[in-house]
């Protein structure tokens, strides 16, 4: 399947603007995952949730984020509670990112 990253951003960022905003994400990364993740079904777009561990200030946090496909593409739409200065929403391969490596 070809990836729309363009549509996904688009259809994420819309979400995301409408919910937490411009408002540090902390906390709210499954609570976001979980309705995004059926809204992109909604759309066609195969995904599922990915929960793991990042690193924050010499620890290990929880984090999810949602996968794309088989070959590490990810939407990070939290991202941001680790680094405010960042996009509101990552997209990429996984090991393309700190946070997500």
């Amino acid at each position: 399947m070809q990836i729309e990253k363009d549509k996904i951003k688009k259809i994420v960022n819309e979400f995301t603007s409408r919910t937490f905003g411009t408002e540090n994400p902390e906390g709210l990364c499954f609570l976001t995952c979980f309705p995004i993740s059926i809204l992109l079904e909604t759309h066609q777009i195969e995904n599922s949730i990915t929960c793991g561990d990042a690193p924050r200030n010499n620890s290990l946090v929880n984090h999810c984020w949602i996968t794309l496909d088989n070959e590490g593409t990810v939407l990070d739409q939290t991202i941001r509670k680790f680094d405010p200065s960042m996009e509101s929403t990552n997209f990429g391969k996984i090991d393309e990112n700190a946070v997500k490596k």
